[in-house]
């Protein structure tokens, strides 16, 4: 329909239902999921969800430490198979949904240049949204 609109009762219903208890498992560990990027703006712009699901994962009172993430990463294997990627990233792949998690992070560059592969990530749970979505390469990617 080409307008931007949020209707949570639609969106509600196209969560995945293999989604509902990660989504419940990651509630109970306190963490905050904010879905980001393309998915949000292809559902705002169409109404359509896809099979690639990007979250991300903040939490009010837990520091970033590798070993938790990695504990976290290995109990979402219940629910299907998990990958640990570059950057901290957990994809959880329950077919034909894949589900990626990342934690809120600031980028730092190294010199001048700003390719991807240039700097180094600070992970920090608690990071405000606003401040997270700084780092994102597109002005839609900063849609959460």
């Amino acid at each position: 329909n080409g307008t931007m609109s949020f209707d949570k009762k639609d969106f509600e219903k196209k969560i995945p239902a293999s989604f509902l208890p990660v989504l419940d498992e990651l509630l109970k560990k306190g963490f905050i999921p904010t879905l980001v990027g393309g998915l949000v703006r292809d559902y705002l712009l169409s109404g359509n969800v896809g099979k690639d699901w990007d979250i991300e994962l903040s939490h009010n009172t837990l520091s970033f430490e590798k070993g938790l993430w990695k504990d976290l990463g290995k109990s979402l294997g219940k629910f299907g198979k998990t990958t640990f990627l570059p950057y901290d990233i957990i994809r959880l792949d329950c077919s034909p949904y894949q589900f990626e998690f990342s934690p809120p992070r600031k980028e730092h560059f190294k010199e001048s240049s700003n390719h991807h592969s240039n700097f180094e990530a600070e992970f920090i749970f608690n990071l405000p949204f606003e401040e997270a979505i700084k780092r994102r390469d597109f002005t839609i990617n900063a849609i959460g």
